[in-house]
């Protein structure tokens, strides 16, 4: 199919509405909310042929950023070439979220001397070098009883499993009866929980 034939079939599937608003993909969505197409036997998402359309080809090494925050949105106005990084900067995920944190979650600083930055991740150096709270301690090595979000007993967990083994009673009524999730009920069953019961 030539080029022109291919932008004519492209722009009958987008509904061109004023240029300040956002133009709605109307063929095939992904489940992400991207338009989607097949141009010369490969699938392609429906905003960067627009873009391509448009504009031209996009810059090695950018994608597109939706400024409009709209994934079915092909006005090339609405899109922005830039880093893989700044568009999930830009983004409501939550990387986005974590990098725009100014503070740790004990209150410290994120920035100058406290922070040490990583590929992937920031860290707080104050909280890196004081000891963990004792529940934070607890929290990471208690098992059974002693963990301090545990709802069940040594001996609740043994009635669980005999009543599973012996009497059949199913997982979600044993997680009824015992006041716990039904994945729960179902690892201490399989001895996935509570080994020792």
């Amino acid at each position: 199919m030539d080029a022109e034939t291919f932008a004519a079939r492209f722009w009958a599937r987008v509904d061109r509405g004023i240029d300040a608003d956002c133009w709605e993909w109307t063929g095939t969505t992904r489940q992400n909310g991207y338009g989607c197409l097949t141009r010369e036997g490969r699938n392609v998402r429906a905003h960067r042929v627009a873009y391509e359309l448009e504009r031209g080809p996009i810059p090695d090494g950018l994608v597109l950023d939706h400024l409009c925050r709209n994934r079915a949105c092909c006005n090339p106005a609405h899109l922005e070439a830039v880093t893989q990084q700044v568009n999930i900067l830009r983004g409501v995920g939550a990387g986005a979220r974590n990098a725009q944190k100014t503070h740790c979650d004990r209150g410290h600083e994120l920035s100058g001397d406290n922070l040490i930055l990583s590929r992937s991740w920031r860290e707080c150096r104050a909280c890196q070098k004081q000891p963990r709270t004792a529940s934070e301690r607890t929290t990471r090595h208690a098992s059974g009883e002693k963990h301090p979000a545990a709802k069940l007993n040594y001996q609740q967990a043994k009635t669980l499993r005999r009543l599973r083994e012996e009497e059949g009673y199913s997982t979600p009524r044993l997680a009824r009866e015992f006041g716990i999730a039904k994945s729960t009920a179902y690892n201490i069953c399989v001895g996935q929980r509570w080994r020792e019961a």
